[in-house]
Parts: C-alpha cells; sequence; structure tokens
C-alpha cells in the first residue's frame, strides 16, 4: 500500500507542476470572457490559482460591474426598458 500512495502523490506533484508552469497565461495570451463573451488578453482577467490556465472566467471590467451592481442590489446584466 505504501507505494501506491507514493506513486498518487508524485502523479499529484507532477499535475501542480503542470499546472502551476501555464499559470496566468491562457492559451495564446488571449482568453473568452465568461459574461460578456469578448476574446481578451490574459492581462484583462485576474488571477485564480485554483483554474487550471490560472485566470478568472470574467474579465475584470465584468466583475467590477458585478460587484458595483452587487453593491446597489441591482440585476447583475438587468437590460433598460
Amino acid at each position: 500500500m505504501h507505494s501506491v500512495a507514493l506513486a498518487r502523490s508524485a502523479l499529484a506533484a507532477a499535475r501542480n507542476r503542470e499546472r502551476r508552469q501555464g499559470q496566468g497565461q491562457a492559451a495564446g495570451g488571449f482568453k473568452v470572457c465568461r459574461k460578456c463573451g469578448a476574446t481578451l488578453e490574459a492581462s484583462a482577467f485576474n488571477k485564480d490559482n485554483s483554474k487550471a490556465d490560472g485566470l478568472r472566467a470574467a474579465c475584470k471590467s465584468c466583475r467590477c460591474r458585478l460587484q458595483f451592481c452587487r453593491h446597489l442590489r441591482l440585476p447583475s446584466h438587468g437590460d433598460d426598458p
């Protein structure tokens, strides 16, 4: 059982190394924002160490808008009539 545990920890360490090497970099330096759908440079996204590419799903401007709407208690993507 000890050798199985060592193999699993070695595999986990290898995955973590791969994740850290690509951290903060999206494929080709660009990423699509999940909120607005725009293709932006990786620098337009905040870092998130829990994600495979090291970046948040929403761009900085969408996250800022979302936080502002939450502060004012407005719908985040409400269309004006």
